[in-house]
């Protein structure tokens, strides 16, 4: 439930522009040797240890450990890093110095990324069922698609608003 994350398509070669800098790199997608995409999962944190285990956790309850995980740590004042890198000595670490943002935190960790696929998930997200393999079919069978978003979850299981137009006082 709750978090808001998306999946992009990056072709290999495709230009990608840091917003912190203003410069451009090449994305150097490499993709998996048995045809399946390869997949990249980025995560941003800033002192929350706890949110970002139990994402990472569920995250690989149903889809193991076989995706590239980026954790990047947003200028942390707590012992987290080194609490998530003993436990997950798997997943890459970038740590930031101070607190970039969240949006500039993802561009980091998209740079770092060998994945055709990205997805930025944030670490207050629970995974409650395998989507990885529905989300593969999107991408592949609709060469165009840039972008999807998934549905979101609420706690108590109700339907999560993640896009339009938010609330104002007059409505």
């Amino acid at each position: 439930w709750g978090g808001w994350h998306e999946w992009r398509r990056c072709p290999p070669g495709q230009k990608i522009r840091d917003l912190r800098n203003g410069t451009d790199y090449n994305h150097a997608a490499k993709g998996s040797s048995i045809g399946l995409l390869m997949i990249s999962i980025i995560i941003v944190q800033y002192n929350k240890v706890a949110l970002t285990k139990q994402a990472i956790l569920s995250f690989c309850r149903f889809h193991g450990n076989e995706h590239e995980i980026i954790l990047v740590d947003n200028g942390s004042t707590d012992p987290s890093v080194s609490e998530l890198k003993q436990e997950f000595p798997e997943i890459q670490i970038i740590l930031n110095q101070k607190n970039v943002g969240f949006g500039p935190a993802n561009n980091l960790g998209a740079k770092m990324a060998k994945g055709e696929l990205l997805l930025f998930l944030n670490n207050d997200t629970i995974t409650l069922a395998p989507f990885i393999p529905s989300v593969e079919v999107q991408f592949r069978e609709n060469p165009k698609l840039g972008i999807l978003g998934p549905k979101l979850l609420n706690e108590d299981r109700t339907f999560q608003l993640s896009a339009g137009s938010l609330p104002t006082f007059l409505r």
